[in-house]
């Protein structure tokens, strides 16, 4: 799942939402839109997590 912008920045980065093999876990990931360098990541939890398995669910 893909936000662009990310609705929490202040600096208009993407939030990019998925599923981690090697984690082995849904994770957040924040990059950079000018060079898609890497912000931050975390484990992912939340409304984030709800849409990102809905949005599964769904198929989409």
């Amino acid at each position: 799942m893909l936000r662009d912008p990310d609705p929490k920045s202040r600096t208009s980065y993407i939030r990019i939402i998925g599923y981690s093999a090697s984690a082995e876990f849904v994770i957040t990931v924040i990059v950079d839109p000018a060079d898609f360098s890497g912000v931050t990541a975390w484990k992912t939890r939340g409304a984030d997590l709800r849409d990102h398995l809905e949005n599964k669910e769904a198929g989409t």
